[in-house]
Protein backbone atom coordinates (compact mmCIF):
# COMPACT_ATOMS: atom_id res chain seq x y z
CA UNK A 1 0.00 0.00 0.00
CA UNK A 2 1.38 3.35 -1.07
CA UNK A 3 0.95 6.45 1.04
CA UNK A 4 0.41 9.51 -1.07
CA UNK A 5 1.86 12.89 -0.23
CA UNK A 6 -1.62 14.39 -0.45
CA UNK A 7 -2.85 11.91 2.18
CA UNK A 8 -0.15 13.07 4.56
CA UNK A 9 -1.16 16.70 4.01
CA UNK A 10 -4.80 15.84 4.62
CA UNK A 11 -3.85 14.15 7.89
CA UNK A 12 -1.80 17.18 8.93
CA UNK A 13 -4.79 19.52 8.58
CA UNK A 14 -6.48 18.45 11.86
CA UNK A 15 -3.10 18.58 13.61
CA UNK A 16 -2.57 22.14 12.39
CA UNK A 17 -6.06 23.21 13.42
CA UNK A 18 -5.48 21.71 16.86
CA UNK A 19 -2.14 23.49 17.18
CA UNK A 20 -3.68 26.84 16.21
CA UNK A 21 -6.51 26.33 18.68
CA UNK A 22 -4.10 25.48 21.50
CA UNK A 23 -1.82 28.43 20.76
CA UNK A 24 -4.81 30.79 20.74
CA UNK A 25 -6.11 29.19 23.93
CA UNK A 26 -2.83 29.80 25.80
CA UNK A 27 -2.62 33.39 24.54
CA UNK A 28 -6.19 34.05 25.60
CA UNK A 29 -5.35 34.50 29.28
CA UNK A 30 -5.93 38.05 30.51
CA UNK A 31 -3.04 40.45 30.94
CA UNK A 32 -1.29 40.14 34.29
CA UNK A 33 -1.25 43.71 35.54
CA UNK A 34 1.35 45.03 37.99
CA UNK A 35 0.33 47.96 40.20
CA UNK A 36 2.36 51.09 39.57
CA UNK A 37 4.90 52.34 42.08
CA UNK A 38 7.90 54.60 41.51
CA UNK A 39 10.30 51.95 42.76
CA UNK A 40 8.98 49.10 40.59
CA UNK A 41 8.79 51.36 37.53
CA UNK A 42 12.34 52.65 38.06
CA UNK A 43 13.60 49.10 38.54
CA UNK A 44 12.07 48.01 35.22
CA UNK A 45 13.56 51.05 33.47
CA UNK A 46 17.02 50.30 34.95
CA UNK A 47 16.72 46.72 33.64
CA UNK A 48 15.81 48.01 30.16
CA UNK A 49 12.42 46.30 30.35
CA UNK A 50 9.62 47.65 28.10
CA UNK A 51 6.57 48.84 30.05
CA UNK A 52 3.01 49.61 29.03
CA UNK A 53 1.73 52.05 31.66
CA UNK A 54 -2.05 52.43 31.75
CA UNK A 55 -3.39 55.34 33.79
CA UNK A 56 -6.99 54.88 34.87
CA UNK A 57 -9.35 55.35 37.82
CA UNK A 58 -12.18 53.38 39.43
CA UNK A 59 -14.78 55.92 38.28
CA UNK A 60 -13.40 56.07 34.71
CA UNK A 61 -15.83 54.21 32.42
CA UNK A 62 -13.87 55.17 29.30
CA UNK A 63 -10.79 53.53 30.80
CA UNK A 64 -12.68 50.30 31.39
CA UNK A 65 -13.82 50.28 27.74
CA UNK A 66 -10.30 51.06 26.49
CA UNK A 67 -8.87 48.23 28.60
CA UNK A 68 -11.37 45.68 27.32
CA UNK A 69 -11.52 46.75 23.67
CA UNK A 70 -8.06 48.15 22.98
CA UNK A 71 -5.57 46.73 25.45
CA UNK A 72 -6.66 43.37 26.84
CA UNK A 73 -7.28 41.78 23.41
CA UNK A 74 -5.68 38.60 21.99
CA UNK A 75 -3.21 40.22 19.57
CA UNK A 76 -1.90 42.67 22.17
CA UNK A 77 -1.68 39.97 24.87
CA UNK A 78 0.25 37.69 22.52
CA UNK A 79 2.64 40.47 21.49
CA UNK A 80 3.25 41.57 25.08
CA UNK A 81 3.96 38.02 26.24
CA UNK A 82 6.26 37.30 23.31
CA UNK A 83 8.28 40.50 23.81
CA UNK A 84 8.11 40.48 27.64
CA UNK A 85 6.38 43.84 27.96
CA UNK A 86 5.33 44.53 31.55
CA UNK A 87 1.77 45.83 31.92
CA UNK A 88 1.48 48.36 34.74
CA UNK A 89 -1.75 49.91 35.95
CA UNK A 90 -1.49 53.34 37.56
CA UNK A 91 -4.64 53.95 39.60
CA UNK A 92 -5.37 57.67 39.69
CA UNK A 93 -8.60 57.37 41.69
CA UNK A 94 -6.89 59.19 44.56
CA UNK A 95 -5.83 62.55 43.11
CA UNK A 96 -3.95 63.71 46.19
CA UNK A 97 -0.42 65.03 45.83
CA UNK A 98 1.08 61.99 47.58
CA UNK A 99 -0.44 59.42 45.20
CA UNK A 100 2.46 58.06 43.11
CA UNK A 101 0.22 57.40 40.09
CA UNK A 102 -1.12 60.97 40.04
CA UNK A 103 2.41 62.36 40.31
CA UNK A 104 3.52 60.19 37.37
CA UNK A 105 0.46 61.29 35.38
CA UNK A 106 1.48 64.93 35.85
CA UNK A 107 5.06 64.09 34.85
CA UNK A 108 3.81 62.99 31.40
CA UNK A 109 2.00 66.35 31.05
CA UNK A 110 -1.42 64.77 31.36
CA UNK A 111 -4.25 65.69 33.71
CA UNK A 112 -6.97 63.27 32.64
CA UNK A 113 -7.40 59.53 32.41
CA UNK A 114 -7.36 57.14 30.66
CA UNK A 115 -4.03 57.34 28.92
CA UNK A 116 -1.55 54.70 27.80
CA UNK A 117 2.17 55.40 27.76
CA UNK A 118 4.72 52.92 26.44
CA UNK A 119 8.27 53.09 27.76
CA UNK A 120 11.28 51.26 26.40
CA UNK A 121 14.64 52.56 27.58
CA UNK A 122 17.31 52.45 24.94
CA UNK A 123 14.93 52.45 21.98
CA UNK A 124 14.64 55.19 19.37
CA UNK A 125 11.63 56.61 21.21
CA UNK A 126 11.81 56.56 25.02
CA UNK A 127 8.09 57.14 25.54
CA UNK A 128 5.02 56.95 23.33
CA UNK A 129 1.78 58.54 24.56
CA UNK A 130 -1.41 57.21 23.06
CA UNK A 131 -4.80 58.94 22.91
CA UNK A 132 -7.40 58.31 25.58
CA UNK A 133 -9.54 56.18 23.25
CA UNK A 134 -6.70 53.96 22.04
CA UNK A 135 -7.68 51.17 19.70
CA UNK A 136 -6.02 47.81 19.20
CA UNK A 137 -4.39 48.77 15.89
CA UNK A 138 -2.91 51.99 17.31
CA UNK A 139 -1.57 50.18 20.36
CA UNK A 140 0.00 47.42 18.25
CA UNK A 141 1.70 49.99 15.99
CA UNK A 142 3.03 51.86 19.03
CA UNK A 143 4.34 48.67 20.66
CA UNK A 144 6.02 47.62 17.41
CA UNK A 145 7.57 51.09 17.01
CA UNK A 146 8.79 51.19 20.60
CA UNK A 147 10.33 47.72 20.41
CA UNK A 148 11.50 48.19 16.79
CA UNK A 149 9.65 45.04 15.71
CA UNK A 150 8.35 44.44 12.20
CA UNK A 151 4.71 43.32 11.87
CA UNK A 152 4.43 39.55 11.89
CA UNK A 153 2.89 37.27 9.32
CA UNK A 154 0.39 35.35 11.50
CA UNK A 155 0.70 31.59 11.81
CA UNK A 156 -2.86 31.21 10.57
CA UNK A 157 -1.81 32.64 7.20
CA UNK A 158 1.05 30.13 6.91
CA UNK A 159 -1.39 27.37 7.73
CA UNK A 160 -3.84 28.62 5.07
CA UNK A 161 -1.02 28.72 2.50
CA UNK A 162 0.01 25.15 3.40
CA UNK A 163 -3.60 24.04 3.08
CA UNK A 164 -3.88 25.67 -0.35
CA UNK A 165 -0.63 24.06 -1.53
CA UNK A 166 -1.77 20.65 -0.30
CA UNK A 167 -5.09 21.06 -2.14
CA UNK A 168 -3.28 21.96 -5.37
CA UNK A 169 -0.94 18.97 -4.97
CA UNK A 170 -3.90 16.70 -4.35
CA UNK A 171 -5.66 17.96 -7.49
CA UNK A 172 -2.52 17.53 -9.59
CA UNK A 173 -1.93 14.05 -8.20
CA UNK A 174 -5.56 13.07 -8.83
CA UNK A 175 -5.32 14.37 -12.39
CA UNK A 176 -2.20 12.27 -13.07
CA UNK A 177 -3.89 9.17 -11.70
CA UNK A 178 -7.01 9.89 -13.76
CA UNK A 179 -4.90 10.27 -16.91
CA UNK A 180 -3.07 7.00 -16.16
CA UNK A 181 -6.38 5.21 -15.61
CA UNK A 182 -7.75 6.48 -18.94
CA UNK A 183 -4.55 5.39 -20.74
CA UNK A 184 -4.82 1.95 -19.10
CA UNK A 185 -8.44 1.56 -20.21
CA UNK A 186 -7.61 2.45 -23.82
Amino acid sequence: MRIRLSSIFILLIPCGVGFLWLSDHFNDRPIEWVNYSHSSFDKLMDEGQPVLLFFNADWDLTGKVVERAGIDVPSVRKFMRKHEVTAMRADCTDTSANNEASVKLKSVNQMTVPIVVIYHPGSKVDEIKLPDLVQERELMEALQTSLDVKPEFPLAYWFAIALLVSAVLWVLNSRKEFTREIDRVK
